[in-house]
């Protein structure tokens, strides 16, 4: 038996509006607003900005009366050059407070008019002493040059915590994001020309607390060769479903290599839904009356239901972020090919900056949204049972 090449499972192509799949366009044009800086936040942010920017102006003035004083009271035994020395020591601090105070007053223009409807999107928008604290950390691990697993826990995971969990009470919805690099794809979904590889990152949507799609989670699990909700038998995530994939690499290094990781991981989860949505047609036949599809106009039926059905979702969004850059990436499945379409575009947020980083914040809530709005409910009616 001839086995699959790469080239047959796994395509690339760019993400452009020319190209974009028509399901995903009106998703695709909101993260490019995002890329240019616009709509990132709600009109009242700009209330937050104005106090932040107080708070500083304030520290700059207590600075600027303190270095004053200091002067005063030593002018008359302190040298020309001890007097300059004490000046130019508060000189680098107060250029520091007056650029912050600039770059926040920049951030009122990515606010959202006032007219404009508040977002419901899931998660919230870190402050912006939280997202000073990403965007300096970000600069420091990329000028000492460290590792991809250091990206992954003091930036990327930290930002995404940051918009699921309030740093003082905890989660704040049933979305939240983890940490997933030990996650294997099951052997039953792996696409055959691949090794077993990894993602970094998910983020999900718990069901606990709801009886009706737990109870029908874990029945779907029982089935499931993975034992889960998901392509992956990875426990922390069995009876959660998995919204977006996430794959992380060091600025500038090894994107192709990233590209192939989340395209693999798209590619299995596109075969494990197939087979899910198969199932519950299946289960519907036998509801029915009726059995296995055994004619050959049967078979070929039953696989018309599946590509509807599989089609009704059109796509599966997800993110590599490499370095400072959060890059989108779209799959799509060719039913008749049997092989999953990779779409990459450039990055709709980045952590180098402030503004870029709050453009993140808000395309990670907007790939979330399209997951409760989306996904969720796809999967519901194509391939869990309820009671």
């Amino acid at each position: 038996m001839m086995s699959l090449s790469l080239d047959d499972i796994l395509v690339y192509t760019e993400l452009v509006i020319d190209t974009v799949p028509m399901a995903a366009k009106k998703l695709y044009e909101t993260l490019e607003e995002f890329a240019e800086n616009k709509n990132l936040l709600p009109h009242g942010f700009q209330q937050a900005i104005t106090e932040q920017q107080a708070i500083i102006q304030q520290q700059a003035t207590t600075l600027q009366q303190a270095t004053t004083q200091q002067q005063a009271t030593t002018q008359q035994q302190a040298t020309t050059q001890q007097q300059a020395t004490t000046q130019q020591q508060a000189i680098p601090q107060m250029q520091i407070y007056q650029n912050k105070i600039q770059v926040y007053e920049k951030l009122k223009s990515c606010c959202r008019p006032e007219s404009a409807p508040n977002d419901d999107l899931p998660g919230r928008i870190p402050s912006l002493n939280q997202i000073d604290e990403i965007v300096r950390k970000a600069i420091e691990i990329a000028t000492r040059c460290d590792n991809e697993s250091r990206w992954n826990g003091a930036v990327n995971l930290r930002l995404l915590d940051m918009i699921f969990e309030d740093p003082l009470t905890g989660p704040i919805s049933k979305f939240g994001a983890t940490d997933c690099t030990t996650a294997q794809l099951h052997k039953e979904f792996r696409p055959v020309a691949s090794t077993a590889r990894m993602i970094d990152g998910c983020i999900f949507r718990s069901f606990v607390d709801d009886k009706e799609w737990i109870s029908a989670i874990k029945k779907f699990a029982r089935i499931n060769p993975t034992q889960s909700i998901n392509h992956t038998d990875f426990i922390p995530t069995q009876y959660n479903p998995l919204l977006l994939s996430i794959e992380n690499k060091k600025p500038a290094a090894e994107l192709e290599k990233a590209k192939l990781q989340i395209g693999m991981w798209h590619a299995a989860q596109w075969k494990f839904l197939e087979w899910a949505v198969g199932e519950k047609l299946l289960q519907q036949r036998i509801a029915r009356g009726r059995y296995e599809p055994a004619t050959a106009q049967d078979q070929e039926d039953f696989k018309k239901e599946k590509f509807t059905a599989l089609s009704a979702l059109g796509f599966i969004p997800g993110i590599i972020i490499s370095g400072f850059r959060w890059v989108p990436v779209l799959s799509t499945y060719d039913n008749d090919k049997k092989t999953t379409v990779l779409w990459t575009d450039t990055a709709f947020g980045t952590t180098r900056t402030i503004k870029g980083a709050y453009a993140a914040v808000a395309g990670v809530r907007e790939l979330t949204a399209w997951g409760r709005d989306v996904y969720l409910p796809w999967f519901k009616e194509h391939v869990l049972i309820f009671d």
